[in-house]
C-alpha cells in the first residue's frame, strides 16, 4: 500500500506540474490563432493569441520576395499579386519559423499559407496554417494544425514520363 500511495502522489505532483512535456505529445492538434500586427513596423511585429500555447507569443514576418499581378492585390500601391515572407513565432518553450506565402485576390483580401518547423522545446513539430485577410491589414484568424514530423514538400511537382 506505502508502494501505491508513493506512485499515486508523485502522478499528481507531475500532472500538477503539467504532466507530459510538449516533446512527449503525440497527437495532432487543430489549433485557432489570432494575429495581430504593427504593419508599420520593419519587420511587421506580431502578437499571437491560441487555443494551444506553443503558438501564443510574438514574432512577425519580413518581405522576401513577390510576383507582379494585377495592381493592388496583396500590397496596395503596387501590383504584387504574390508574395512570401520569412516567418516566426516564439512561444513559450520554443518558436516556430519558416515561410508564410500570401496570395491577394480582386477583392483585395490577402489569402496567407503559414508553414512553420519548431525549434527547441518543439523541434520536429510542424505548425501549418491558413487564414484569410479582408482587410489586408494583417491582424486575422489563422486555423491550421501543430503535428511531429516534417513539413509538406513545397516546390515544383516531377512531370510524370510518357508511358
Amino acid at each position: 500500500m506505502h508502494r501505491l500511495t508513493g506512485s499515486a502522489a508523485a502522478i499528481v505532483v507531475w500532472l500538477s506540474l503539467g504532466g507530459l512535456p510538449v516533446a512527449a505529445q503525440t497527437d495532432t492538434v487543430v489549433v485557432t490563432t489570432t494575429q495581430e500586427c504593427d504593419t508599420s513596423a520593419v519587420p511587421v511585429a506580431c502578437t499571437y493569441t491560441s487555443t494551444d500555447p506553443r503558438v501564443a507569443g510574438t514574432g512577425g514576418h519580413v518581405f522576401v520576395e513577390g510576383i507582379s499581378g494585377q495592381e493592388g492585390f496583396v500590397r496596395p500601391g503596387t501590383d504584387i499579386a504574390l508574395y512570401w515572407t520569412d516567418y516566426w513565432i516564439e512561444g513559450p518553450e520554443g518558436a516556430w519559423t519558416g515561410h508564410g506565402y500570401l496570395v491577394g485576390d480582386e477583392t483585395g483580401t490577402i489569402h496567407a499559407l503559414l508553414m512553420l518547423a519548431g525549434e527547441d522545446a518543439y523541434e520536429g513539430w510542424s505548425y501549418v496554417a491558413y487564414g484569410d485577410d479582408p482587410e489586408a491589414d494583417a491582424d486575422h484568424d489563422l486555423v491550421g494544425v501543430i503535428y511531429q514530423g516534417a513539413l509538406p514538400p513545397v516546390g515544383s511537382v516531377p512531370v510524370p514520363a510518357d508511358e
